[in-house]
């Protein structure tokens, strides 16, 4: 368990090559559910819209649930999800 949460404490606050790609990703997913949800707002919602959407809000909430599980003040992540961390 402590190897996994190093790992994320890595991915997301360190400054290696890996670290880098994997905040990238993050942006770009970031761009890509702010795009969806633009979009699917026009549309007539469907199953497959339905399935989308569970989607993006589990890899959301994973991304939360690594945020708190490495955070030195998992309630402050919690209560202010969006508000960036310092580097460790």
């Amino acid at each position: 368990m402590q190897n996994m949460l190093d790992t994320l404490r890595e991915l997301y606050d360190g400054h290696s090559q890996r670290s880098h790609r994997f905040r990238d990703s993050l942006f770009i997913f970031d761009l890509t559910a702010i795009a969806y949800v633009i979009v699917s707002s026009f549309l007539t919602p469907n199953d497959v819209l339905s399935w989308i959407n569970r989607i993006f809000g589990v890899l959301v909430l994973a991304d939360l649930a690594a945020r708190i599980a490495i955070s030195r003040s998992p309630a402050r992540e919690v209560v202010r999800p969006l508000t960036p961390r310092s580097a460790s």
